[in-house]
């Protein structure tokens, strides 16, 4: 499937704002503050930025969401699904919360992980892979965080081109295909990502699963 190029489109930005020299206990107070809340925190060394997502953010997060579900159930990977949680490790002054991560090559291991707290990074590992629908730039470096978390793999989505980035020595480089799931090249990702407004979320999932069985079958 070739790599095909989204249509521009008008968005509705994000509203943001950062805030400086916010101490690391003031952030952990306001994780546990809004967690019922709308708004996406990201904290990188004393820097805070709050986000409240468009309608935009959320239909694409919602697209990508659902392919991931699609890959794992057609494909009969094992994974576990965390949304957005909070991901931070105070040891490097550097927290977040992802659009959407999910534990595939370690989905058994974090489930024997006790449920009911916050994850301590430094005891179990971090996300296998997280996405970002990154539409509006964020004016943290949301990247150095997550290579600071050492999560393996990132999906960007601009909202024309989704990218595969796969860390290496602590920094993230482009991928041609997916850690998790590597069957689904960045060219395949982009083909449907590309089609994803054009039809209803039912008929476009339906679409999806089709093609990935398909691919199953081929393979065997």
């Amino acid at each position: 499937m070739s790599t095909l190029a989204a249509k521009p489109i008008a968005t509705v930005e994000d509203r943001r704002f950062v805030l400086h020299g916010v101490s690391w206990d003031t952030y952990e107070r306001l994780v546990d503050d809004l967690a019922e809340e709308h708004v996406r925190l990201t904290y990188d060394n004393g820097d805070l930025e709050l986000t409240s997502p468009s309608p935009m953010h959320e239909f694409y997060k919602a697209r990508v969401r659902s392919l991931i579900h699609a890959l794992a159930e057609e494909l009969e990977i094992d994974y576990e699904p965390f949304g957005s949680m909070t991901c931070k490790r105070k040891g490097a002054l550097k927290g977040l919360e992802p659009d959407e991560c999910f534990y595939v090559q370690n989905a058994e291991q974090i489930m024997s992980s006790d449920l009911n707290t916050h994850f301590d990074f430094s005891k179990v590992p971090p996300p296998d892979l997280a996405v970002e629908i990154d539409i509006n730039s964020s004016s943290v470096d949301r990247d150095g965080i997550y290579a600071a978390l050492k999560v393996p793999e990132v999906w960007r989505y601009d909202g024309q081109t989704i990218r595969i980035y796969v860390l290496k020595s602590g920094a993230y480089h482009e991928g041609k295909k997916s850690l998790s799931f590597p069957v689904l090249s960045a060219g395949q990702l982009n083909a449907w990502m590309c089609k994803a407004g054009d039809m209803p979320h039912s008929r476009w999932i339906k679409s999806v699963k089709k093609w990935l069985r398909s691919e199953v079958q081929g393979n065997k």
